[in-house]
């Protein structure tokens, strides 16, 4: 095991030399490994030269991409401590996540960023280092803007000294899919041995020919595939935004073998091939041997939909971005292809080296089996926590189980089933009502395109379920339709109150449907149709 993220960057340069290493699907910009360590030395130089300090915090706005790549090797290289800023959040997110985070800087891609855009952030936060990496915009910069160039020479870079696996390399922002986003701290340790940890298990099967296309954000979930990618000499693909047509025109043309996805994203995707024949054709006739998804469960039919068209490629991992914190790996159970047939609605069993655990209300473990408890995965590794939130890091990480706000199940053979998440639970009628067990049942109907549930308050049950719903393409379907359908698989306290059809589910910067923007619109709610019993 490399001991520091550097020293695996070095060790991959030396290896790989010549072969590509990154490549940009909008501009097929290619990047070898041994130009990858010059990039990232030349940028770490240029930060230091300008001041910012060992372990100080820099923050980075930008899409997938090379500059993307290039600036958290620079960071590590330097042992400055890397905040990925997703790119989708607003400016009022991003300024909190920037002042939270104490960064000394931020460094942007000019390529994805406007200057109007970022002109707003440097005006609420002026005392802030600002650095660009001009990218392809060719922009003038503005007086305040200190250009990044990865090709500069300048001075040779003299290499950091090995930090301690205690380090904070990266601290990353939770989605706030309930609140206000935590950052969590995520230590060297953790980082290096998650690499360790995916080549042995999700990606057991690649080697140097293989290529890993990153479409869900290098900010969050697609890093660990990177480096894990990178250290096995094998060339990422980045691609800026999911768009299912550029998703296929990828996979085809760099010759893809790996993807890591959020389920919405295959649902899309799906709809798209459905309806796109000659493309579904290209996508089943490429080198594309899997597909793995992860971030929130996929309805059954969802999952059968994809297998139809894709072919055996799916493959689930269940994790959190807190696991990063305070775990040797941050995924705890997978589930490969010929499980997810065997046993659908798993996420799998706990990877080798992790355990999990169920407890009920009183925190007592749940032995039974198929027994809803609130998931609990044991704390391996090198202990990071939430950044200046010691109330929230005792609570979520201090009896040595990191207790991951999910409600689950384990049934006989050791299979875990997601049920919900423990604040999206409903209790109506004195019964628990888990809303992922509805969305189930709706998305079963051949003319639901997808589907969420969330409760909202009621002065006989307390709470009842509300259903949004984005139906097919020229589909005809009304409310009564979704009640009978669901009556036929669902208990009557489970049904839906409320059925509401929208074009489009809200969704997080990181491309989950998001649940708090639904609850924040339930009850002002008025521009599409309604059913309430």
């Amino acid at each position: 095991m490399s001991t520091t993220l550097w020293e695996q960057v070095l060790q991959s340069s030396k290896a790989g030399a010549a072969r590509t290493a990154i490549i940009e699907a909008e501009t097929s910009i290619e990047t070898s490994f041994d130009a990858v360590q010059a990039r990232c030395e030349s940028v770490a130089t240029q930060l230091l030269s300008h001041g910012i300090q060992r372990q100080e915090r820099v923050a980075v706005l930008a899409q997938n991409s090379r500059a993307f790549l290039y600036f958290e090797g620079a960071c590590a290289a330097a042992g400055i401590t890397c905040v990925p800023v997703n790119f989708f959040l607003s400016v009022t997110e991003i300024v909190y996540q920037l002042q939270h985070s104490g960064a000394r800087a931020l460094i942007i891609d000019l390529s994805d960023n406007d200057i109007e855009r970022v002109s707003d952030i440097t005006q609420r936060l002026p005392e802030l280092k600002y650095f660009a990496f001009p990218g392809s915009a060719h922009l003038e910069l503005p007086s305040w803007i200190v250009p990044i160039d990865p090709n500069s020479r300048g001075d040779s870079f003299s290499g950091a000294d090995l930090l301690p696996d205690t380090a904070i390399h990266r601290i990353m922002y939770t989605s706030a899919t309930t609140g206000q986003a935590k950052g969590v701290m995520c230590p060297y340790g953790n980082w290096i041995a998650n690499t360790v940890y995916t080549s042995a298990n999700q990606l057991r099967d690649i080697d140097e020919h293989s290529r890993f296309l990153a479409v869900s954000p290098l900010s969050h979930m697609s890093i660990g595939y990177f480096w894990t990618f990178y250290s096995r000499g094998a060339c990422t693909v980045t691609s800026r935004k999911f768009r299912p047509e550029a998703f296929v025109d990828a996979v085809e043309k760099f010759g893809i073998t790996h993807t890591l996805m959020v389920p919405t994203m295959i649902i899309d995707l799906t709809r798209y091939l459905t309806e796109d024949a000659d493309a579904a054709a290209r996508l089943c006739a490429s080198p594309l041997k899997a597909i793995w998804y992860a971030g929130s469960p996929m309805p059954s039919s969802a999952v059968a939909d994809a297998q139809q068209l894709l072919g055996p490629i799916l493959n689930q991992q269940y994790g959190s971005t807190e696991l990063f914190s305070v775990s040797l790996t941050m995924c705890a159970t997978m589930l490969r292809n010929h499980e997810l047939v065997e046993r659908p609605g798993s996420c799998g069993r706990p990877i080798p080296g992790t355990a999990i655990r169920l407890i009920d209300e009183n925190g007592n473990q749940i032995h039974s089996p198929d027994t809803p408890g609130e998931l609990l995965v044991k704390v391996t590794g090198v202990p990071g926590g939430y950044l200046d939130n010691p109330t929230a890091t005792e609570e979520t990480f201090g009896s040595g189980w990191m207790k991951t706000g999910d409600v689950g199940s384990i049934d006989a053979d050791g299979y875990l089933y997601i049920v919900d998440r423990i604040k999206d639970m409903i209790i109506g009628g004195g019964f628990n009502v888990y809303p992922a067990e509805i969305e189930a049942a709706i998305q079963t109907h051949p003319q639901v395109a997808m589907c969420a549930v969330i409760g909202r308050s009621d002065p006989k049950w307390v709470e009842v379920p509300v259903a949004f719903i984005v139906t097919m393409p020229d589909a005809e379907l009304d409310e009564m339709q979704i009640i009978e359908h669901c009556k036929a698989r669902l208990a009557g306290f489970k049904v839906p109150k409320d059925i509401r059809f929208v074009s489009e589910l809200p969704r997080s910067a990181v491309g989950k449907i998001s649940k708090r923007r639904l609850r924040e619109t339930v009850n002002d709610f008025s521009s599409t149709s309604q059913h309430t019993r």
